[in-house]
């Protein structure tokens, strides 16, 4: 890749250095937008890493042209989208409606990396929705003027028809069957902390549907003795140090599983921490260490995992990973959801369990969970329309078996009243 990132940390903050190296520039605009994501927004280092690096395979397309960032067209963003699909199709196992998908989220960032632009260098005419370089209602959806802001009118040159909002494809969902064996896969590892550090992570995924470096930012403070012990409720309240966006929300961990992570802490984590004779500066308080360097586990390092665990599960679908058990818990809490509000005789409308399903997910939006409600809803109401079938099916056969056993008395009967006329 011709532009390379370079992070120099200044007073707390984590400065990009955006360098082409085939043209020897520092890309000063997305410098600036970094900047901004950080200082403005608040967003998480990690979160601002993945926006650069999808700006960067823009700029790359654009340097190989000989384009400024700032000559952008609706055009050039077409051009783009298409040899980026095209390149990852020919590169990647992943399906065609999975890479629109990520292509998608690509050119969605370009339309928030412009609009950026626009508002905050004083140009004009670059993103709008008339007479403009580019197309698109984004600004004004910023200003919050009165436009029309569906998908197509914010980013008209992403991909259609490829999912609910383009990034809600259906994908794999550990099932309840796929937990277990993957649970017995971890604890057979011959190193006792490794098996039981995996089968932990793999059951906060499960009970609390934490994204993979929300789990891996949990610190052995917030699972204290001391909190555990005074605890009231059958839960407790955490904020994991790293959340999407940067957020700091807060979540319920059932009690159990709390007291599950305090005894982990105090056995397996303790025991690692003294054989290898490290300390808090090295562990940083984190929860899930390195058996090698008792350094915390990268993110990275957890995916290999579960990827790895979940291969020998043989899954046919590509890409699967930790975030299939997120899957799992938002699908079981909205079946609990649904069953719930029907026995409760409340609201079941896909409106009310969004509401509440996004608190639990930390979700800002509650519209960002209806793919996941649609979907299960339909699988419901297919379950029950199985059910149905099934119970008709059984009553046909029970009675078509009665039918039968009717026939065969009355002939006995009949055969016995003739039996005592002979008589």
């Amino acid at each position: 890749m011709s532009v390379q990132i370079r992070w120099q940390l200044n007073n707390g903050f984590h400065i990009p250095i955006p360098y082409n190296i085939e043209r020897n520039i520092i890309q000063t605009e997305i410098m600036d937008y970094a900047i901004f994501l950080e200082r403005q927004e608040n967003l998480s280092h990690q979160y601002i890493k993945n926006e650069l690096f999808h700006l960067s395979i823009f700029e790359q397309f654009t340097s190989n042209q000989n384009i400024e960032l700032i000559d952008a067209t609706n055009t050039l963003i077409r051009e783009f989208r298409d040899n980026d699909y095209n390149r990852l199709l020919a590169t990647g196992t992943s399906s065609s409606k999975s890479i629109k998908s990520v292509v998608n989220l690509r050119l969605r960032r370009l339309y928030h990396f412009y609009t950026w632009m626009q508002i905050h260098s004083s140009v004009r005419n670059l993103i709008g929705r008339y007479d403009c370089q580019i197309h698109s209602s984004l600004p004004e959806y910023f200003s919050r003027r009165r436009v029309d802001h569906r998908d197509k009118e914010l980013f008209p040159l992403c991909f259609r028809r490829i999912g609910n909002a383009s990034k809600h494809t259906t994908k794999y969902e550990a099932s309840e069957r796929d937990r277990q064996a993957l649970e017995s896969i971890f604890l057979d590892h011959p190193n006792p902390y490794i098996g039981q550090r995996n089968s932990l992570i793999l059951e906060i995924a499960n009970l609390t549907g934490f994204r993979r470096s929300s789990i891996n930012s949990l610190l052995c403070s917030q699972f204290s003795d001391d909190l555990i012990n005074t605890v009231e409720d059958d839960f407790i309240l955490v904020s994991p140090a790293h959340q999407k966006y940067g957020y700091t929300l807060s979540f319920k961990v059932p009690i159990l599983l709390a007291y599950r992570i305090n005894h982990f802490i105090n056995t397996f984590r303790k025991d690692l921490v003294h054989a290898i004779d490290t300390n808090i500066s090295t562990t940083q308080d984190r929860i899930f260490l390195s058996t090698r360097t008792g350094k915390p586990l990268n993110n990275q390092t957890i995916s290999e995992i579960f990827h790895d665990a979940i291969a020998k599960l043989k899954i046919k679908q590509t890409r699967v990973g930790i975030h299939s058990l997120r899957r799992k818990f938002t699908n079981d809490r909205i079946t609990e959801e649904i069953l719930t509000r029907a026995e409760l005789g409340l609201d079941s409308s896909t409106t009310s369990i969004e509401s509440s399903l996004s608190l639990q997910l930390g979700q800002t939006s509650p519209t960002s969970v209806r793919p996941y409600i649609s979907r299960r809803q339909i699988l419901e109401i297919e379950e029950a329309r199985e059910r149905r079938r099934q119970n008709m099916e059984f009553l046909r056969n029970e009675n078509t078996s009665l039918r039968a056993e009717l026939l065969r008395l009355r002939a006995e009967i009949t055969l016995l009243k003739n039996d005592s006329r002979d008589l």
